[in-house]
């Protein structure tokens, strides 16, 4: 088994640049041992570097290379980290993309579906006994306020096979309804007592997640001064994994560090429950 330094063991999922990055670092400066994933071993290894270099004094910064389009990589990543690791207390999902139109991943599933939610889904539900052996242990979920356009989830929809949208925004905002819609679904079925789960924005910020969208990219690279820095965007991940103050909150959509309105949908019950069951059946897990 790795060694476990001080605080408590955090994965940071999309953590080789970033929100993912800088949130990594922020936890490891807060005096908690990181696991960077990252899809790209270069950029991981030098995020890792990065981390490390800004970690508290008896923090471990370790890093791991998972593709989240491939979902035998995340069991790999599951297994790699519950072999390695006795403990596990933090794990934050922040890897996502934004594809401008639709492609169909290594698995089947369309790629936008596949690692904005499926991914983080079958990574968590592999985890959680580990995290629950851990209590009292966090799960973090990054979304975005862009899922509140979504009217509703279209189940009957879910890889977008009735057409991408203008810029993949409608796929992507739904993945990001279906964080929330996950993190409650879980939220019900954990006492917070031993694991909470909550989601939130992160703040609006040009990053690498608009790396295929070149329109998008350019325009968040020339207009950087318009956003908040990747710091403050990172915040409200570092407060959900850290703080002391919401350790037995659980079931909440956070923005600037504060619980904010809800979408409907993410507190239809019903809804959530049907998205969980279908999320397992596409991954192959029992509901």
């Amino acid at each position: 088994m790795s060694e476990v330094g001080n605080g408590r063991l955090c994965v940071v999922t999309g953590a080789s640049s970033g929100i993912g990055r800088e949130t990594a670092r922020g936890i490891a400066e807060a005096g908690h041992s990181v696991v960077v994933v990252g899809r790209n071993p270069d950029k991981t290894r030098d995020a890792e570097a990065y981390v490390r270099g800004h970690a508290a004094a008896g923090a471990t910064i370790s890093s791991l290379c998972c593709d989240f389009a491939h979902h035998d990589q995340v069991r790999q990543l599951a297994d790699e980290i519950l072999s390695r690791w006795d403990r596990l207390d933090v794990l934050v999902n922040n890897a996502g993309l934004w594809n401008k139109t639709r492609k169909m991943g290594p698995d089947g599933i369309e790629e936008t579906l596949a690692v904005n939610h499926l991914a983080p889904y079958l990574l968590t539900r592999l985890l959680l006994p580990r995290l629950q052996q851990g209590e009292p242990a966090r799960i973090v979920h990054v979304s975005s306020r862009l899922h509140t356009g979504q009217p509703t989830y279209a189940f009957d929809d879910m890889q977008f096979e009735s057409g991408f949208g203008a810029g993949g925004l409608g796929p992507y905002a739904q993945t990001k309804l279906a964080n929330v819609m996950f993190s409650n679904a879980l939220a019900h079925r954990l006492d917070p007592a031993s694991v909470t789960s909550n989601s939130l924005h992160p703040g609006d910020l040009p990053s690498d997640i608009t790396r295929d969208q070149p329109l998008l990219h350019w325009a968040g690279k020339h207009a950087r001064f318009l956003f908040p820095s990747l710091a403050s965007a990172a915040r409200t991940s570092i407060y959900l994994a850290t703080d002391d103050t919401v350790t037995s909150v659980s079931g909440k959509y956070f923005k600037k560090c504060k619980p904010s309105k809800e979408h409907p949908v993410t507190l239809d019950r019903e809804a959530c429950e049907r998205l969980w069951n279908l999320s397992a059946e596409l991954v192959g897990l029992e509901a």
